[in-house]
């Protein structure tokens, strides 16, 4: 777990920069209990859409996901007091309103990929859902760089230039903003397994 003044650096460059990474998120034995929970559930894991209302494409998308919200495992209730203490502290530092997470477990097979997506759409310059910051923490301790599935963020809509490619070594975790950053995962090589979580803005108020 971060110390207060690398949470702080890590919030400033989210801050300057919209995207931030955090190397030491989880520790050795959260991550194991986190794997041991994927390998126990993983059956349960479905193909993923590339949108709520998309039919499967594999050539866009191919990773299998895992719902984590009501689970009473004891590695996900500790993952989940982690997130809210992030919350908490992006909602303090950043003055964000992040009401509150959704997240899933991912898993990347050989061969698989998700190409180049922005995870929450803009409409005349605003956010159209509730994500606004997007977090991706790593659980592969023996992930080498001939493995692939590199987070890659890139610096403009064309893909000309990347600001950040991240390789997904286990603890570690990657935050952006949702509405701003593109990004995709590469092709990954080897099994890849990782926890998407989207922090979320209050969900809007009817009038009556």
């Amino acid at each position: 777990m971060l110390n207060r003044q690398a949470m702080n650096s890590a919030l400033e460059q989210l801050a300057a920069e919209d995207w931030t990474l955090i190397p030491d998120f989880l520790d050795a034995g959260e991550v194991r209990d986190l794997r041991a929970f994927w390998e126990t559930h993983a059956a349960d894991a479905r193909p993923a859409k590339v949108s709520a209302n998309s039919a499967l494409n594999p050539d866009i998308r191919g990773d299998r996901i895992l719902w984590l919200e009501g689970s009473e495992d004891p590695a996900v209730e500790t993952l989940f007091a982690r997130l809210h203490q992030w919350r908490r502290k992006l909602n303090e530092e950043l003055f964000l309103n992040l009401h509150d997470f959704e997240a899933h477990l991912a898993c990347y097979p050989p061969g698989a990929r998700y190409q180049a997506h922005i995870d929450q759409p803009r409409k005349q310059g605003q956010a159209e859902g509730r994500r606004l910051i997007s977090m991706v923490i790593y659980l592969n301790p023996d992930w080498s760089p001939t493995d692939g599935g590199e987070l890659i963020l890139w610096a403009d809509e064309n893909q000309n230039a990347e600001r950040a490619r991240i390789a997904p070594r286990a603890g570690r975790a990657a935050l952006f903003r949702s509405d701003l950053v593109l990004h995709e995962v590469a092709l990954a090589r080897a099994p890849r397994l990782s926890i998407a979580v989207w922090f979320r803005r209050s969900p809007p108020t009817g009038i009556f």
